[in-house]
């Protein structure tokens, strides 16, 4: 699936939205250094700004981590998986 897309709306703290490649796993504190090399998606989104990121869904199977990389945020449940059979 190609186009997908995840919207994020006038939030009053800012976001770094992060699609991880599959079978790596996010434990907080979160150290973006550590999976740099497994981003996919990297969208930071500034306090009060909305956006719209639009991105190709990845093709290989498995889960697929979707996380908040802004410290703290992992932690307030800003996480989910894409999975991808």
């Amino acid at each position: 699936m190609q186009g997908s897309a995840f919207a994020l709306f006038d939030s009053s703290v800012k976001h770094e939205w992060l699609l991880l490649d599959a079978g790596v796993t996010i434990t907080p504190p979160f150290d973006e250094e550590a999976v740099k090399d497994s981003l996919l998606v990297d969208q930071d989104v500034d306090a009060g700004a909305s956006a719209t990121v639009v991105f190709t869904a990845p093709t290989k199977p498995g889960e697929h981590e979707v996380v908040c990389g802004v410290a703290g945020h992992i932690e307030a449940g800003m996480a989910a998986k894409l999975i991808v059979q």
